[in-house]
């Protein structure tokens, strides 16, 4: 019985520990939302004063910021993977961790630049559009359910 407790114990320090270093690691390697606008607004030109301006953005120049900023995160883990592969398996952990960091830092960045920030709200619906808004009654629903989704995740068509 005391086992037990002392294992539960034990469990619940070493979780809670784990759990503090990946918060720590967390907040030296996220994306700052404010400066990340920044960076958007002067190397791209986005014009948007906030991540709400986003959603009134053409989605082709947003998915061409994409682009380049995951092509970026690319060759920054291929110098980092070269630097860090000359030294065998004594440099694993470091290039690990620091791999974890690129990738976590290039999703904070891609969900910033199609708006999905850390404000805690959700973005707004998608835009109706003319062919979805001019159906009829019978067919619209279904019609607008399959333009915004997969058809397998909407209902079959009334008949």
């Amino acid at each position: 019985m005391a086992d037990q407790a002392q294992r539960s114990w034990l469990a619940r320090k070493l979780e809670s520990a784990i759990r503090r270093g990946f918060m720590r690691a967390y907040h030296q390697v996220r994306v700052d939302p404010a400066r990340f606008l920044m960076q958007l607004r002067s190397a791209h030109g986005l014009p948007i004063s906030g991540y709400e301006g986003v959603f009134q953005v053409d989605l082709r120049l947003l998915d061409s910021v994409a682009e380049e900023t995951i092509h970026n995160s690319m060759r920054l883990a291929a110098f980092q993977g070269a630097g860090f592969g000359l030294g065998g398996a004594l440099t694993l952990v470091p290039d690990m961790s620091l791999m974890a960091a690129i990738t976590l830092r290039t999703i904070q960045k891609l969900s910033l630049i199609y708006g999905f920030g850390n404000s805690g709200s959700p973005p707004p619906a998608p835009p109706v559009s003319t062919s979805a808004a001019s159906l009829s009654k019978k067919n619209s629903s279904t019609s607008l359910c399959r333009e915004l989704f997969s058809a397998s995740q909407c209902p079959p068509a009334p008949r």
